[in-house]
């Protein structure tokens, strides 16, 4: 019979390693509760409850899959739009065609950030699609292009081979023509990141307090006027100082403390009717890792803030949502609002329907792949469709 093992905690660097995590986590619920005191806004019901917009929204997601053989690989990339009206009216919803990516001349060790650049600019390109047929042949009253991720993506490009700036290149051409439209007839593109794991939100602040550059007029710039400034500093310091040290102690992200911070936020409404909380708007392209952006539009900054709607279910996972500066912050948010609060799962339903229908199974790419290689020569079959490949499903 197996006898219980007692574990004696006599090392003494053992146990002040743990009092170092209790008080970590002590210092963590105060840092919380005053972080969401400064820095977390909720709305009611409410104040949109009389609100009946007639505008459209666009939602576009793409899927990648991709098959591995000995020398090169295939991807196949797609993507899904999908147009709605705030009554919940779905207009229409399209595939692009599939495209089909040989991986040729292309190192291992790049090919993760291009396929995530490919993919990327397929999603702009039927972004920029849906805009020209929609709103500039149609003449209809579009007025917001969801894109799933970050609006400044990627936030650094490292120094790479020629052929992957070339694919990047293309990326930036797309997206300067969308943006550059977009503004010009007047819709919006908002990006919603899902798991926003960057901490870009903090890093924003930082950059502003140390005087960095900023063209646009933010609620963080209004809060630090209006409150103490050694009180907001104290409480950045205090946030960027848990973030660092809790790497090695103990996992806690920006995305998690801002989901404390809803919660926190959250013990003062439970009698209310659905709600929306949010962080304050910031800018975000300060929170960047590197200040230079390709695309212009985005170079002149973006508003965002993290969000979360009430009609979310399970655990609070904070949006991270950012939008160009062209537009009324105040307007945008009350659209926003509505759509999260008047969507099915408390997450904008035009992006929702876009990521759920776009996926690419493996069952689907399966049957796709087989045209293709019907297309293909027999002898480079065996080289190409080889069985030691790994799949992967959309994002």
């Amino acid at each position: 019979m197996a006898l219980p093992i007692r574990i004696k905690c006599d090392d003494v660097s053992f146990r002040s390693k743990i009092e170092n995590i209790k008080s970590i986590q002590k210092n963590m619920q105060l840092l919380i509760r005053e972080f969401s005191k400064m820095f977390v806004i909720a709305h009611e019901i409410n104040e949109i409850r009389d609100y009946k917009p007639d505008f459209m929204v666009v939602g576009i997601d793409g899927g990648l899959w991709r098959k591995k053989g000995s020398y090169f690989g295939i991807v196949l990339i797609s993507t899904y739009t999908c147009v709605y009206t705030p009554s919940g009216t779905r207009l229409t919803e399209a595939y692009r065609p599939l495209t089909v990516v040989p991986e040729i001349i292309i190192p291992s060790n790049y090919i993760s950030l291009v396929n995530s650049i490919k993919m990327k600019t397929e999603e702009r390109k039927a972004a920029l699609e849906a805009l020209t047929y929609y709103k500039e042949i149609l003449g209809m009253n579009l007025k917001y292009i969801l894109l799933d991720g970050t609006l400044t993506f990627p936030e650094v490009l490292p120094h790479v081979p020629e052929d992957v700036e070339n694919i990047y290149r293309e990326f930036v051409n797309i997206s300067e023509k969308l943006f550059s439209k977009a503004k010009k007839l007047g819709v919006a593109i908002v990006g919603i990141s899902k798991d926003p794991l960057s901490p870009k939100y903090v890093r924003s602040i930082i950059n502003y307090l140390k005087g960095e550059k900023s063209f646009i007029r933010t609620e963080v710039q209004d809060l630090i006027k209006s409150k103490s400034l050694a009180d907001v500093l104290h409480i950045i310091n205090s946030v960027t100082s848990l973030l660092h040290k809790t790497r090695s102690e103990i996992f806690f992200t920006e995305r998690l403390l801002i989901s404390n911070a809803f919660k926190e936020c959250l013990k003062n409404y439970r009698n209310k009717e659905y709600i929306f909380i949010r962080t304050l708007f910031t800018d975000a392209t300060l929170g960047l890792r590197d200040l230079k952006i390709e695309v212009e539009e985005l170079n002149r900054r973006t508003y965002g803030m993290y969000c979360y709607s009430v009609r979310s279910p399970g655990t609070i996972k904070p949006l991270f949502v950012e939008f160009t500066n062209s537009f009324n912050p105040y307007e945008v948010l009350k659209d926003l609002i509505y759509m999260f609060t008047y969507s099915l799962t408390g997450y904008p339903t035009p992006l929702l329907l876009a990521h759920r229908l776009v996926k690419l199974s493996y069952k689907r790419s399966k049957k796709l792949l087989s045209y293709i290689k019907n297309m293909i020569p027999s002898d480079l079959r065996s080289v190409i469709f080889e069985e030691r490949f790994r799949a992967r499903g959309g994002f």
